[in-house]
């Protein structure tokens, strides 16, 4: 599911693209995947409330470190999960 899903996301995106007529586009990231499942982001909440370090995240979730990077930017923006002792290294 989740690769269907950024194949879309993609074509989506070049379809925009097209549609601006800007084809020399750069889309920053693009093999980063963003796509999480429900379940994976309330583990992830609560492994930071724990003080797991990103690194830690990243193997347990086994993806990399930008993506679980992503993912607390976007649980902080917003507001899932909370400033802490150690910032993203974790406790």
């Amino acid at each position: 599911m989740a690769v269907a899903a950024r194949k879309e996301w993609k074509r989506e995106v070049k379809r925009k693209a097209i549609k601006y007529k800007r084809p020399n586009l750069y889309i920053a990231c693009e093999e980063i995947n963003f796509i999480w499942q429900e379940k994976a982001v309330e583990e992830f909440r609560e492994m930071w409330r724990e003080g797991y370090s990103i690194h830690e995240m990243a193997e347990y979730f086994q993806r990399g470190t930008d993506e679980v990077m992503i993912l607390a930017m976007d649980q902080s923006r917003h507001h899932h999960i909370k400033s802490r002792p150690g910032g993203v290294w974790g406790i």
